[in-house]
């Protein structure tokens, strides 16, 4: 059973009502296939094996809802796009396992099933069992006990409930059964064993030069339409260029400014909550401020003159406790601000000269910080020349702030015994303070008091409202039925001072399967739009409710899905493209060099790197190839197969081009004579890889498609 838990926990397969499972797993073959392609025409909802799947075939809305049922009867509410993914992902997995397991014709036995429910024949029960609430206790705890009592009735009934129990236990047992066949297949030799000992231990030093591509500029290369063609052919059909169905839109976004009524409106409406917010007492202030507050925060932190809104910060600080001020306005929104407690906190301000301990925190090292911070604290007393001493300070800030700190109270974010001296002595104190940091030669230099005061504000943010927003919808209709009978639409918006994109740095771009759009507020009529337009058509209106804006778009990419055809891909396969162009380019420049420090000119790349005890089989460059396992695959794999002291040739990588040498290496220094038990542990290694795998391996080869989302949306 743990074996099936590791292909669940990988592949999302998950134990939910027994009856979505039960479809596939006592179906015959040839009724599986038919969900997928066969029957009813419907709108597809997926491809499996370039074959059509059909939602109501599958009955994929009642699954759904026995899911969430199932998770409600149990107190839980389950998400709906949680429950439709388990369900689809159930759907493939289930059947993909059944396609297999109808080829090597695997089963369970009446005695397997039997040892699996009742715990004999040195088989576990199954956890499938243990979570059946019938046999568990009142802590909802597996209880052996009730399980011995309560089982035999149930085998003793036909039909039904328990038939569907015994066929998921059964399902379970072969799928266990299919994922051990899978690993116990794959066998590792003492030979393969022996490699792998060796590309563990072997050892190379070497030093590199990197370049990244994106540091060259584009402007040193040329492509031409024969390299987007040559390229083209030579690619076209590798899985990296696959692209799902996509659109792409410019838009015009019209920001709704808020008219002086509706500015008076909202000061209004929070000048008929200053009685009552004064009224309340204080156990319920924070409740107050939160209901009525557009942002749902009660600050009840103290604070100092200048801490609060410059407008009424005057005001706050003569204020009584009970006191409302306000409404004032503040950019984009009218406040109150009500004053509900208030103190005097001494304060102090201090300069200091760190003698820090770095990263070495040996009594030794310490003991180094503390008698250079006495010498510091000496000169300091007889000269006065703090300025002077700073220099020798270990504080990165001491630039910015001349080794000052303050003023700050108790509740400051410094360490306490930093704290604790200035606010304990007297202004021209001098001494060394220990803190986790180093030793601090400290001065105070002042002393001070400060009024504190908590005084939370209810905010009311300044919005247009319905008057406003329409008269605002009146006039983007005029402009578009203008800009679409204009003979440049995109000119015809700037002469009339929109930008398009004016939220977004770039298009947007959106995918069948994930059609969202934060910069437009995931707004579901945009992208329905969008994936309904014609190329170039210019949509109507559209409101986004919480920035309110208005927004126009224009339809200006729509890419099939699948392969990209020529013009699509001078898109989708350019950065490929010019990386070729300029990994040609960074191979001309190193021409005839034979030292690295050469190469690190000639390429102006950042510096010469190294990596000691590399190892063979540790393909780690991280640094310099971005985590990419297959780079840092050909990267290593090269070095181990260059001789010391000789300059490799230039080596393109996904990201940029290295240069490598290597200065050494370093061979196992003693072969073993007996590989078994690191036979066994590779083995187990690879096997769990396997068992991993497996599910993601049938889904590939499956080549499944979600259509789920993108059917939400594209009319028929």
């Amino acid at each position: 059973m743990a074996l099936i838990g590791k292909i669940r926990e990988k592949s999302t397969l998950l134990l939910i009502v027994i009856g979505v499972s039960m479809l596939l797993f006592i179906a015959p073959y040839e009724q599986i296939v038919t969900l997928f392609g066969g029957g009813k025409q419907d709108t597809s909802i997926g491809m499996f094996f370039d074959e059509p799947i059909y939602s109501d075939q599958w009955n994929f809305e009642e699954q759904v809802r026995r899911l969430k049922f199932q998770y409600a009867q149990n107190n839980q509410q389950l998400p709906d796009d949680y429950a439709r993914n388990a369900i689809f992902n159930q759907m493939i997995n289930d059947t993909l396992l059944n396609t297999e397991l109808r080829k090597i014709g695997i089963t369970t036995t009446p005695d397997e099933l039997s040892a699996i429910q009742q715990g004999t024949d040195g088989v576990a029960i199954a956890e499938y069992m243990k979570n059946l609430p019938y046999f568990q206790d009142q802590n909802k705890k597996f209880s052996e006990d009730s399980l011995k009592k309560k089982l035999p009735f149930f085998i003793g009934q036909e039909g039904g409930f328990w038939n569907q129990v015994e066929a998921e236990l059964s399902r379970s047992n072969v799928i266990s059964k299919y994922v051990s066949m899978v690993s116990k297949g794959i066998y590792v030799t003492d030979y393969e064993a022996e490699r792998d000992y060796i590309a563990s231990n072997e050892t190379a030093n070497l030093q590199y030069v990197f370049k990244d591509f994106a540091t060259v500029p584009d402007s040193v290369i040329d492509i031409t339409e024969e390299d987007y063609v040559a390229f083209y052919e030579a690619h076209k059909d590798e899985k990296k260029y696959e692209r799902e169905e996509t659109r792409g839109f410019d838009f015009v976004s019209i920001i709704i400014i808020p008219s002086p009524s509706d500015s008076a409106f909202v000061k209004s409406q929070v000048e008929n909550l200053k009685a009552s917010f004064a009224e309340i007492d204080s156990d319920n202030d924070s409740l107050f401020v939160v209901n009525n507050s557009d942002v749902k925060v009660f600050n009840a932190q103290f604070r100092a003159a200048n801490e609060f809104p410059l407008a009424v910060d005057t005001l706050v600080q003569k204020a009584n406790v009970g006191d409302v001020i306000g409404p004032f306005q503040m950019g984009n929104s009218y406040q109150l601000v009500k004053v509900l407690e208030s103190r005097i906190e001494p304060e102090a301000k201090v300069r200091h000269i760190l003698c820090g301990f770095g990263n070495d925190q040996s009594d030794e090292n310490k003991q180094k910080a503390k008698v250079r911070a006495d010498s510091v604290l000496r000169v300091l007393r007889m000269k006065g020349n703090f300025d002077e001493l700073l220099v020798v300070s270990d504080d990165p800030g001491k630039t910015q702030n001349s080794g000052e700190y303050g003023p700050f109270d108790k509740d400051a974010s410094l360490v306490d015994p930093f704290k604790e001296f200035g606010l304990s002595n007297p202004v021209g104190t001098t001494g060394v303070v220990e803190t986790n940091f180093g030793y601090h030669v400290m001065e105070v230099l002042e002393r001070t008091e400060a009024n504190k005061i908590i005084a939370p504000a209810i905010e009311k943010t300044i919005v247009p409202l319905d008057r406003t927003i329409g008269m605002y919808k009146d006039s983007a209709y005029r402009f578009i039925q203008a800009a679409k009978e204009a003979p440049d639409f995109d000119a015809y918006c700037k002469e009339k001072g929109f930008i398009f994109g004016v939220t977004a740095e770039e298009d947007i771009v959106i995918s069948a399967a994930n059609m969202k759009s934060p910069e437009l507020e995931n707004n579901s009529n945009i992208l329905k739009w969008a994936f309904n337009a014609d190329m170039g058509e210019v949509s109507d209106y559209f409101y986004l409710r919480n920035s309110h804006k208005i927004v126009v778009a224009k339809l200006t990419q729509d890419i099939p899905e699948g392969f990209p055809s020529l013009e699509t891909a001078k898109v989708v396969m350019y950065d490929d493209i010019a990386n070729e162009k300029k990994a040609e380019y960074l191979k001309s420049q190193v021409e005839g060099i034979t030292d690295l420090n050469g190469v690190l000119l000639n390429w102006k790349a950042d510096r010469v790197q190294t990596s000691s005890e590399l190892r063979f089989n540790n393909k780690n460059l991280s640094d310099a190839s971005k985590n990419d396992q297959t780079e840092n695959a050909l990267i290593v794999g090269t070095a181990f197969t260059l001789a010391p002291g000789v300059l490799s040739a230039p080596i393109a990588g996904k990201d940029g081009m290295y240069v490598m040498m290597v200065s050494s290496f370093t061979p196992v220094s003693e072969k073993k004579e007996d590989y078994n038990a690191d036979r066994i542990v590779l083995q187990e290694s690879m096997r769990a890889r396997a068992d991993a795998g497996i599910m993601k391996g049938l889904r590939d080869m499956a080549d499944v498609k979600d259509y789920r989302k993108k059917r939400e949306l594209i009319e028929d």
